[in-house]
């Protein structure tokens, strides 16, 4: 009558699946809840799953997912905590920022950087318009912006170091 359903709860197979969770998990409250979760989603779908080829791989693959499900809920709810974290910083005006960046490009490009820094870094004109103005290819062009960023950022690390 209950086919494979006894072949879930032999204590090898239960031991294996808990064995396996607590691996993954390393939280005993956790193993039981997922894998009772798992259990009960095993009996509510024994209809369809008591023809399964495999049942236990079945069962795995779902507490493998429930567990990865648990992490990912984790993860989300630290991000939205890290965000909520950032909503008392003070604004700083971005005509601060403007003057700092200037600066920045002042010291460390030279005429024909400092126009192409302007409006890429500034105005945010895109690579692809930048590179039609200057009649160079877009690989050409994210080459010369990958120096730029990369002499910007010794700049700026030499600056902080003093």
């Amino acid at each position: 009558k209950y086919g494979n359903r006894t072949y879930f709860c032999k204590l090898e197979v239960k031991n294996a699946i808990y064995q396996y969770l607590y691996q993954h998990m390393q939280n005993f409250f956790e193993t039981e809840d997922i894998a009772q979760e798992a259990y009960l989603m095993a009996l509510e779908q024994w209809d369809t799953l008591k023809d399964h080829p495999n049942p236990l791989g079945w069962l795995m693959l779902t507490i493998r997912h429930l567990s990865t499900n648990y992490y990912r809920r984790i993860y989300n709810r630290l991000e939205s905590l890290e965000d909520s974290q950032y909503k008392d910083i003070p604004y700083v005006e971005p005509a601060y920022n403007m003057l700092v960046m200037e600066d920045l490009l002042e010291n460390v490009y030279n005429k024909k950087e400092k126009t192409i820094a302007k409006k890429y870094f500034l105005d945010g004109d895109s690579v692809e318009e930048l590179s039609a103005d200057l009649g160079v290819s877009e690989k050409n062009f994210r080459t010369r912006l990958y120096r730029m960023r990369k002499r910007l950022k010794s700049y700026i690390e030499s600056y902080e170091k003093v």
